[in-house]
């Protein structure tokens, strides 16, 4: 249950399940502090993912302090969804997404050109702690470690060299994939291929199970 109490600055402060997802002191503050320390955005940061909106006040501090990167906020409750954005004018640079059901965030092309580009995920704490497993899932989603996750970035993103480039063959042949020609690695397409040719999830679980082998 979504709940909104003020802080002794007179700020609107989200109370999500009797977790507050902001500071019932000082909310400004609180996101000026949190922006400043966020020492892993650097000047090739393209995007940054912020896993939990709270009262929005950290996504506001954060655009002041660079105002060229893009924000790619990811929520999981829809109704601080709305709150923030109602009365505000669009942003190309601030961009809001429910993370309610990860697997469509990856469909969204803003978010696969920004996972092809230098970004950096990071969380909001206050709402991390409120919703734990929902946001572990969404980063295990961003990052690639969930085995769907996994399979659907292989799936527009085989080419990337940021991204894994060769995998274990041996590790691979333990699993039952057939050698194809190959001696001793794998390259991603290969995989991408196998994955395409055995759509089930069993299959995709025991190419996850390989692939946790990887050679970067």
């Amino acid at each position: 249950m979504l709940e909104w109490e003020k802080d002794r600055s007179g700020i609107s402060v989200p109370k999500w399940n009797g977790k507050y997802l902001a500071s019932r002191v000082d909310s400004r503050k609180e996101a000026q502090q949190w922006t400043e320390s966020l020492h892993e955005i650097s000047r090739e940061i393209k995007t940054v993912f912020v896993l939990g909106l709270g009262s929005g006040s950290h996504i506001d501090a954060l655009a002041t302090l660079y105002p060229n990167i893009n924000i790619y906020v990811v929520e999981i409750i829809r109704d601080l969804i709305d709150n923030y954005q109602a009365g505000r004018a669009a942003e190309d640079k601030i961009k809001i997404f429910n993370g309610s059901n990860p697997r469509e965030l990856l469909e969204n092309l803003d978010i696969q050109r920004s996972l092809n580009q230098k970004f950096v995920i990071v969380r909001h704490s206050p709402s991390w702690r409120a919703s734990v497993p929902s946001y572990e899932l969404v980063e295990s989603y961003l990052t690639a470690r969930d085995p769907r996750a996994f399979c659907a970035h292989l799936r527009w993103r085989p080419d990337d060299k940021n991204f894994f480039e060769r995998i274990n063959f041996g590790v691979l042949r333990k699993r039952g994939l057939t050698e194809a020609g190959h001696s001793h690695l794998l390259t991603v397409k290969d995989v991408l291929g196998a994955i395409d040719f055995k759509e089930d999830l069993s299959t995709e679980e025991m190419i996850w199970l390989a692939l946790g082998e990887l050679i970067a």
